[in-house]
């Protein structure tokens, strides 16, 4: 087998088909990467968009899908779009029952107490987002996202600015 000396070592036909497969092997398990990543458009059950198209006529939300419930095996649909200058996410079980509303806020319309229980307890935090929340009790509540040592937290508190649970999320 004829061989070319470089600076690096020698080079065979040997090495040369095994960095060309290699190339070949990286390039497919980039495609694969780059399908998985551009996920397939969620379409969701027609009581789901009927639903969403009676609260919020002319509407185009970007749907996603992922389990909720107490189990995490009930399957939720989750429309976000903008409502004014507000981020918004309404939440759908399969038959179009509305779970939960919310909408994004701005640190001052956040409770009071919510903040001072924030400054109190988690001295140093990063205030990141908020968001108001209804749930399908009409219940509201807070979250309020913060980042402690380099970790994402949701702080949820009730419609007065009670604590309830801080939930690391990432």
């Amino acid at each position: 087998m004829k061989t070319v000396d470089y600076k690096f070592g020698k080079v065979t036909k040997t090495n040369i088909f095994f960095v060309l497969n290699q190339m070949i092997l990286l390039g497919m398990v980039l495609l694969f990467n780059l399908k998985t990543e551009a996920q397939e458009k969620v379409i969701p059950t027609i009581e789901v968009q009927t639903a969403f198209e009676k609260e919020f006529p002319n509407v185009v939300p970007y749907w996603t899908k992922n389990f909720g419930g107490e189990d995490l095996d009930q399957i939720r649909y989750n429309a976000k779009f903008q409502q004014g200058s507000s981020e918004v996410l309404a939440v759908y079980d399969n038959l179009g029952k509305m779970k939960a509303f919310e909408v994004s806020i701005a640190k001052k319309a956040i409770p009071v107490k919510a903040l001072t229980y924030l400054n109190r307890e988690y001295k140093g935090y990063t205030f990141k987002e908020a968001a108001r929340v209804k749930d399908d009790k009409k219940v509201t509540t807070y979250e309020v996202g913060i980042i402690m040592a380099g970790k994402f937290y949701d702080a949820v508190f009730d419609k007065d600015g009670n604590f309830i649970k801080i939930i690391q999320t990432n």
